[in-house]
This record gives structure tokens, C-alpha cells and sequence, in this order.
């Protein structure tokens, strides 16, 4: 029989536990057989016969009494651990511990939008001054019968006419020359103003709302609601519907330090506006 104490100084805590069993069952084992044999038997040939048997039986057995090493040695740690199955699916350069995103929950739109919104904002560089901008330009709505004076030098749309719906919008894009097309995912944190007209009433409502009042350069008066969000100012002017036959309204959306750079522009844009429909 080998050398037990070596065995036991070269193993590892797992091993000294397994070994020392092991050794112990077919001591136990060999002397029980011995006598058997011996007592019932009485032959050497009986003694081999029954030795084989219980290597046999030991050796068939020893597949089903391991154990996990891993678990033995941190029974408390409950970290699930991934299989090498489960990590021939993840990417390269993942961990088990990585949160893999369904492709299809990748939205290509949010990109989209998002490089538009940088490009429709106006925080750039090679933003026009204050001093070197005129409202050298007229727009006219032809269905709603108003106009608004802006400078040529920024971007301006007009919304698709489109009779089913009950307004009609221009967006004027503050500071800004290079917008070809409405954002209107994101343009609540455009810098923009927009002045509608519309078949029925607009109603704001006034929760939270810093009221006031406003007349323009034409003595047409409004009624201004105004509410920080999230650094962006918003302005809506509600301007007197006494005696008209549509509904008109302006809204300035900006950023606080684009208003400090456009502040008395955008006030005289406001201020340009002019109803016809009477």
C-alpha cells in the first residue's frame, strides 16, 4: 500500500479530505474481506477473488462521489459563475458580468435625432453676433393671415399646410442657418421661435407659470406665460383674440446663455408680429 503521510503532504485541503476517505474505506474493506475469506473460505484463491471485487466496486463508485471543487472551497459565495457554454456566446472582449443589449432594442432614430439636435442647437462657435443681425425678411402665412419679420441669416420652415389639422406653424431657428428640416422629437431643446395660427382656442396652462403681459409694434396685446425647463426658457404669447376669426400664438424656446446673446433680437421679433385677418 503506498506511503500514506506523503500523499497527504503533497495534496491540497481537498485532496487530504478525499485521500484520507479513500485510504480509510479500503483499509477498512481490506480487513473485512481478509477475515471473510479466511473465516468462510479459508483459501488465498477466495482472498484474490474477493480483493478484485472490492477494487472493482471502489473503482466504479469513484466518478459519483466527487464534488464540486469550486463550490468547496467558498460554499458562501453566492456570485453565479458562467459556463463555458454560456461565455462561447458572449463578444469578444466581454465578461460574464457584461449586460449583452438585444440588437433590436438599439433604436438607429435616437442617433438620428440626436445628431440632429446638435446640429439644429446654436451653441457653435461661428454663431452670428447680435450687432451684425436685421429682420430684413417677411413671412406670411397665407391660410391664417399673419406675419412675422426675421433675420435672413437664420433658418426658417414652414409646417406642411395641411387643412385636417386645426393650426399651422413657422419655426424660426435662433441663431442657426443650416436647418433643413423640423425636429420635432427634440425640439423642445432647440433654440427656436414658432408662431402658429389656429381654428380654435389655445389654452396654457398656468401651473407654474410666471404670468405677464406683452404688446407688439403693431399695439396687438398678449398674455405671456414663462417656465424654465430644464435650462431651456420657454415663452408662449398668447396674443388677444378679441374680434378675430383665428387663434394665434408664439412660443420661444432657448437656452439660457443663446438668450443672453439674442434676448433684445428675439424681442423684436416678437414685437414684429402682425394680424391680418380681419
Amino acid at each position: 500500500m503506498p506511503d500514506l503521510i506523503t500523499e497527504l503532504r503533497k495534496a491540497n485541503s481537498y485532496d487530504l479530505h478525499f485521500i484520507s476517505l479513500f485510504h480509510l474505506f479500503f483499509y477498512s474493506m481490506s480487513n473485512i474481506m481478509e477475515v471473510i475469506s479466511t473465516t468462510l473460505m479459508g483459501g488465498t484463491f477466495m482472498k484474490r477473488i474477493l480483493s478484485i471485487l472490492l477494487i472493482f466496486i471502489i473503482l466504479s463508485t469513484f466518478p459519483f462521489t466527487g464534488c464540486d471543487k469550486t463550490a468547496q472551497e467558498n460554499p458562501d459565495d453566492k456570485t453565479p459563475h458562467t459556463t463555458v457554454e454560456e461565455k462561447n456566446h458572449l463578444p469578444e472582449g466581454t465578461n460574464s458580468e457584461t449586460t449583452i443589449v438585444p440588437e433590436e432594442t438599439v433604436n438607429n432614430n435616437d442617433t438620428q435625432s440626436t445628431e440632429q439636435t446638435s446640429k439644429n442647437n446654436t451653441t457653435s462657435s461661428d454663431v452670428i453676433s447680435e450687432e451684425e443681425i436685421e429682420l430684413d425678411r417677411t413671412y406670411f402665412n397665407e391660410r391664417f393671415k399673419f406675419e412675422v419679420k426675421y433675420p435672413g441669416i437664420w433658418s426658417i420652415i414652414e409646417q406642411e399646410n395641411d387643412p385636417s389639422e386645426l393650426s399651422q406653424r413657422v419655426y424660426i431657428y435662433i441663431g442657426n442657418s443650416n436647418v433643413s428640416e423640423i425636429d420635432y422629437r427634440n425640439i423642445s431643446k432647440i433654440d427656436h421661435i414658432n408662431v402658429y395660427g389656429a381654428d380654435v382656442p389655445v389654452s396654457i396652462p398656468e401651473s407654474g407659470m410666471t404670468i405677464g403681459e406683452f404688446i407688439t409694434d403693431d399695439g396687438i396685446k398678449a398674455k405671456t406665460y414663462f417656465m424654465n425647463i430644464d435650462g431651456m426658457l420657454n415663452t408662449y404669447y398668447v396674443f388677444d383674440e378679441t374680434d378675430r376669426r383665428f387663434y394665434y400664438v408664439a412660443r420661444v424656446c432657448i437656452n439660457e446663455k443663446v438668450n443672453d446673446r439674442y434676448n433684445d433680437v428675439i424681442t423684436d421679433i416678437i414685437k414684429s408680429i402682425k394680424l391680418k385677418d380681419k
